[in-house]
């Protein structure tokens, strides 16, 4: 009896140990403006669980101890990659580049049939097909 809660005991320390899990944040801003990043995506490409962070920039992600590769990413803002190995939890800030912005374009055309003078829902019927159409109430 006394071996097996030894043994159950031993058993629970172990699973205790792996499965210890450690926080990552911090928050994310425009590096040349310093404005917080709202909806920022962070996560970890090894284990493919990630986070978006909140209206004040702050991101938290929980991950198990050991080696991860986060990225930070937002649309228009150059991806950073980090590598992190986590023995407790953890504050990281970041600054986002912007992305390269690309030029104007410039849509135009020119027209080829122009308007003379506007009619809407004329159709022409020949004189013959009127003379074919059913009268109502003496008109055709």
């Amino acid at each position: 009896m006394i071996k097996n809660t030894l043994l159950l005991l031993l058993l629970l320390i172990v699973i205790g140990i792996q499965a210890q899990q450690y926080t990552l944040s911090g928050y994310l801003t425009d590096s040349q403006t310093g404005e917080i990043i709202i909806g920022a995506n962070v996560y970890d490409s090894l284990t493919l669980k990630g986070t978006i962070s909140n209206t004040y920039g702050f991101y938290s992600l929980t991950l198990s101890k050991g080696k991860h590769k986060i990225v930070f990413s937002f649309v228009g803002y150059g991806a950073k990659s980090l590598s992190v190995d986590l023995k407790k939890d953890t504050l990281v800030s970041l600054g986002l580049q912007s992305g390269e912005l690309l030029d104007e374009i410039v849509v135009s055309a020119e027209a080829k049939d122009r308007i003379q003078s506007p009619q809407m829902s004329m159709h022409n019927i020949r004189v013959v097909n009127v003379k074919k159409m059913p009268a109502l109430i003496g008109e055709v």
